[in-house]
Order: C-alpha cells, then sequence, then structure tokens
C-alpha cells in the first residue's frame, strides 16, 4: 500500500507526476475502447456465456453498468469515426462528450461537429449542440414523486400527492446574470433543480418542490418540468 502514499513527493514532483497519470488514462481509456469495439464486433462475449457486450463488461470486466455503458456507446461510435480514438487519447474530447455527440454524428456532420466539441466541457457542449440543432418546446407539467417515509411516532400534516397533468402556473424566473445569461452552466444542479439549453434562445428547467397548503404546512413533492425562454451573453 506504500505505493498509494504520496506524502513524501515534493509539489514540484507531484503536479508532473498528476499530470503524467492524467495524459497515461486519457491514453489507456482510447485503447480500452478500442479493445471494446473489436471484441464487441467480434463477438466474443458470446463464447463467454454472456448475453450480450454490456453483460460481459459487469460481470467479467467488473464495471458499472453506467461506466459499461458509456464506453460501449463511445467504442462503437469511434470504431465508426476512428477519429475518435486520437482524440480521446490526446484529451481534445472526453467520453461524456462523445455520448453527448452520438446522436447528431453522421458523415457529413462529423468532421465540423467534433472539431467544434474540441476542449469544451459538457455545459458548453450542450449549448453548441441546442444551438446547432434545436429542441421542441416542452410543456410544464407537474409529477408527484414519492414523499419521504417517517419513522413510527412521527407527527406531521399530510396531503393528497399531485396527479401528473399540466401546470397553468408561471414557473419561477431562473436567476440571470449581467446580459441576460443564466447565472449557472446548463446541466447546472442546485436545490433539485437543472436547467438545460433547447435552444440558443431557451432552456428547459425541471426543479423539486413539495406542495404547501398554508404557512408550515410539509405536502407530498413534485416535479416541475418546463420551458423558460431566454438569451446567452453574447448571444
Amino acid at each position: 500500500m506504500k505505493r498509494y502514499s504520496l506524502t513524501h513527493l515534493s509539489n514540484p514532483v507531484l503536479s508532473r507526476g498528476l499530470d503524467a497519470m492524467a495524459s497515461q488514462d486519457r491514453v489507456t481509456t482510447s485503447a480500452l475502447l478500442a479493445y471494446l469495439a473489436e471484441f464487441d464486433a467480434r463477438k466474443l462475449y458470446r463464447p463467454a456465456a454472456c448475453s450480450s457486450m454490456f453483460a460481459y463488461c459487469v460481470s467479467r470486466l467488473g464495471l458499472s453498468e453506467d461506466s459499461a455503458a458509456k464506453r460501449i456507446h463511445a467504442a462503437r461510435l469511434a470504431r465508426r469515426f476512428p477519429v475518435i480514438f486520437g482524440a480521446l487519447a490526446d484529451g481534445r474530447l472526453h467520453l461524456s462528450a462523445v455520448v453527448l455527440l452520438a446522436p447528431h454524428l453522421t458523415e457529413d456532420t462529423a468532421p465540423d461537429l467534433l472539431a467544434a466539441a474540441a476542449h469544451k466541457t459538457k455545459a458548453e457542449i450542450e449549448r453548441l449542440l441546442a444551438e446547432r440543432f434545436p429542441q421542441p418546446e416542452v410543456l410544464a407539467w407537474v409529477a408527484a414523486v414519492p414523499a419521504k417515509q417517517h419513522a413510527p411516532g412521527h407527527v406531521g400534516m399530510t396531503t393528497p400527492e399531485l396527479a401528473p397533468g399540466r401546470v397553468e402556473a408561471e414557473l419561477p424566473r431562473v436567476p440571470e446574470a449581467v446580459g441576460g445569461a443564466p447565472q449557472h452552466a446548463p446541466g447546472h444542479v442546485g436545490s433539485g433543480s437543472r436547467v438545460t439549453p433547447l435552444s440558443s434562445q431557451s432552456y428547459e428547467v425541471q426543479f423539486t418542490r413539495s406542495a404547501l397548503r398554508g404557512p408550515g404546512a410539509a405536502g407530498a413533492p413534485g416535479r416541475r418540468r418546463g420551458r423558460r425562454g431566454g438569451r446567452q451573453a453574447g448571444a
């Protein structure tokens, strides 16, 4: 276990080592995807008594379900567009970027879209895709979520759960900064909320709140979702 104790390293050595490990991880991830892609194409999971590549990754390679799904998806896409392997290895793209870009990549769009997404964060790529591929507006709606279970003997007021349906009330405004841009980047999660860009002029807002009947009354929580128009900074 001593190899994992780095307290003896000086700051410069630790910094160089971290950079080297991050670079090595990118190269290793890219190589892993190449192996996954070829293994998947040959269907070698079948001789291993696995029903799918996903099952093989989880049961034989020990990957989590999320990790397996993301890597298989990226591997298949990189096999179709080999430039992705190099972009992952040198840090131009990360796995989340590849997954986000996947639905929009074609032989015609891939060169320009992959170049435009280089060195961008997940939130920046979400904005890029929203600008290039605007999504239709969404209707406001409320869906009930299970109320928290309290210990026996707990005393509190209860209210009926809200049935899913359209909400006529206006959604709360998204905090804005100078220039009218959202204060948080798209995808920011805070206080149970999420903001996702639909186009260059609109965002989808999701948040969770409790249904209140009066001052201090606790009710069944509900989830609201709706569309709010907005302008990004510099737009």
